[in-house]
């Protein structure tokens, strides 16, 4: 570990997270505990500086790697055993056979991460997307009874909030229907 490296033991750089929070394992006993989502947040941050290569491409630099980087498979294998049995490989591509071996093995441990945390993503939209809906779905029906309920004395303390809540509906309703089209809304 370089000395700029955080000791694991150091309470700031510690993960926020253990991967036993973060996973469900089938058939264990542990309890389980919920994630913070700042603490992921934080995780996945410090994650991403200790990734080799992390980073973010442009969509040019995107488009411009998309069609070397996949390849066929059978051709990338072929390739492979070609340059562990050509002698002057590394000289030519930069790379020895072994050294096109072992890439192509890190990049199928690195594909199968890549496949993980996609999964993972998703399971985190649909959680967020359940979640807003729950909200959504409260206030739309809170909305409602208001706008029935608003005159009587109960409730007459609420018509600023109820009027508040009215004019974002309003507004948001007439944005959307411009966004989509002119539509009506």
């Amino acid at each position: 570990m370089s000395d700029d490296d955080p000791r694991p033991d150091d309470p700031e750089t510690k993960l926020a997270v253990s991967a036993s929070e973060l996973l469900v394992i089938p058939g264990d006993a542990a309890p389980l505990v919920l994630a913070d989502p700042d603490r992921l947040v934080e995780a996945l941050r410090y994650l991403a500086q200790r990734i080799p290569g992390f980073t973010q491409l442009s969509t040019e630099e995107e488009r411009k790697l998309t069609r070397v980087a996949f390849l066929d498979p059978e051709f990338l294998e072929a390739g492979v055993r070609a340059g562990r049995a050509w002698d002057e490989a590394k000289g030519v591509t930069g790379l020895s056979g072994e050294e096109m071996r072992d890439l192509a093995e890190e990049n199928r441990r690195w594909d199968e991460l890549e496949s993980t945390v996609r999964a993972f993503l998703k399971g985190i939209s649909a959680r967020n997307r359940k979640e807003r809906h729950r909200l959504g779905d409260a206030i739309l029906t809170m909305y409602g009874i208001l706008g029935r309920t608003i005159n009587r004395e109960h409730s007459r303390h609420l018509r600023p909030l109820y009027e508040e809540m009215k004019r974002a509906y309003m507004r948001s309703r007439r944005h959307r229907g411009k966004g989509e089209g002119g539509g009506s809304g």
